[in-house]
């Protein structure tokens, strides 16, 4: 893990009044439930999913969203000819009212404000990941590389807080560093990565050993499962990060404007 550790990531410069764009790509496994013959049967499909969001580098505008509709990819375990996940649709292109710094910050949805609140010091970092990752996920140490990946997918975390983070990875039981290099969509990074002895699947976040930025991840079968043989890719993401200096004027245009709230617990519900 030291590979991870001696990671020593970078930001280009970046205005306040600019966007990141934010691009992420890839597939996920879902699974469809039925009966055949009187008899409970399920089959399991590979499905993309694609999203480009335009963030405001200061967090005080709202964000922009493109959702792309998703498609079938391919079965990966299952009696042929059952019944298949729906995808397809529109494309939503949409926005709210709400700018991030007014949504409460979280490992999913962070701002700027809690990016910057969140300790740079590695040993006091673990503590907290440690601390908001118990009594979730199939393990506590798995779930702390859950909370890295969530955070890292979003493209906002600053260039100091990455080098923190692989740090805290380097301690977590189970995580390695990948031999080689592992290319996602093209790009070729770091694999780090943990087998959850708890389940059947290998969680991989790759990293740009120039940057720091997160390029990707994936999950993978270590073991075989309902039909699923050990080594399938059961999903992964692609993820792209550059700085606009507008939303697409087209975007805008076509943005749907839902009316948002956030609730005393937190929570932010929505309405069209």
């Amino acid at each position: 893990m030291d590979r991870a550790a001696r990671i020593t990531p970078v930001d280009p410069p970046a205005r306040a009044d600019q966007y990141w764009k934010i691009s992420t790509t890839g597939t996920t496994m879902l699974t469809v439930v039925g009966s055949r013959g009187g008899r409970k049967q399920s089959a399991h499909y590979l499905t993309s999913q694609s999203r480009t969001a335009y963030t405001a580098v200061d967090g005080r505008r709202p964000t922009w969203f493109v959702d792309r509709p998703g498609t079938l990819v391919r079965q990966l375990a299952g009696p042929k000819g059952f019944e298949q996940p729906a995808v397809g649709g529109p494309t939503s292109i949409w926005t709210t009212n709400l700018a991030p710094s007014a949504i409460p910050g979280s490992w999913q949805t962070p701002n700027v404000a809690w990016l910057r609140a969140l300790p740079r010091d590695p040993v006091t970092l673990r503590e907290r990941l440690y601390a908001d990752a118990a009594g979730h996920g199939q393990s506590l140490d798995g779930e702390v590389l859950v909370l890295v990946a969530d955070v890292l997918r979003t493209g906002l975390v600053p260039s100091d807080l990455r080098a923190a983070l692989f740090r805290v990875l380097a301690t977590v039981p189970g995580v390695k560093v990948q031999a080689g290099r592992t290319t996602v969509n093209g790009r070729t990074g770091v694999a780090i990565g943990r087998d959850e002895t708890a389940g059947v699947d290998r969680q991989e976040i790759v990293v740009d050993p120039e940057t720091g930025q997160l390029i990707g991840e994936r999950r993978v079968a270590i073991r075989g499962v309902d039909g699923i043989r050990a080594g399938t890719v059961l999903g992964d993401t692609a993820v792209g990060r550059t700085l606009v200096d507008a939303v697409p004027t087209d975007v805008v245009r076509r943005a749907r404007p839902d009316e948002c709230t956030v609730e005393a617990d937190g929570a932010v519900s929505c309405r069209r």
